[in-house]
């Protein structure tokens, strides 16, 4: 079995910095409109965290980074920056979606769901279908001015950890 590391980084309010050190853990996310579903969201890049931390939500709090070791095995792993995995996802939720209308249900997504919305439901419904995926990871693009008239636009690697024995060594970083 492989073993795969990378250090994930975290930007928060300044007031969970300690909370999370001491209990190495972050509180996850569960909103209904996550790219990736619910879990902990980590960019790979200090420099994407810190981006993260320049939106408005907070414009007038004290804020930190995080950075964690992320340990996981290759069967953990949704890479979505693979094309065969994206055709995989794919392809589960339409057979999903067939089976439940076979059986007469229908699967319970929101009236008019965004698209943050359906990625959050299918990355939620193949973890629990497929309990070992503990990591989603996708490069997004940047959507952001600064990105837009450069010669490479960037983009943003979001790594989403539904299983907390997957992040290790939890402290703060200055960027």
């Amino acid at each position: 079995m492989d073993i795969n590391t990378i250090y994930g980084y975290h930007g928060l309010p300044h007031e969970y910095v300690s909370e999370s050190i001491a209990q190495q853990a972050i509180h996850p996310s569960t909103k209904d409109n996550e790219w990736l579903g619910h879990g902990v969201y980590f960019f790979k890049y200090i420099s994407d965290a810190k981006w993260w931390l320049s939106h408005d939500r907070y414009i007038h709090r004290t804020t930190a980074i995080l950075r964690a070791l992320l340990t996981y095995t290759s069967e953990q792993l949704l890479d979505l920056d693979d094309p065969a995995e994206r055709e995989r996802l794919e392809i589960f939720y339409n057979i999903a979606v067939q089976r439940q209308a076979e059986a007469g249900e229908s699967i319970k997504l929101l009236e008019n769901p965004s698209l943050h919305q359906k990625w959050c439901f299918v990355c939620n419904l193949i973890r629990a279908f497929q309990p070992k995926i503990g990591v989603i990871m996708y490069t997004f693009p940047a959507k952001d001015n600064a990105s837009h008239n450069k010669l490479f636009p960037g983009n943003r690697c979001q790594i989403c950890v539904s299983d907390q024995s997957i992040i290790s060594e939890i402290k703060e970083v200055t960027p």
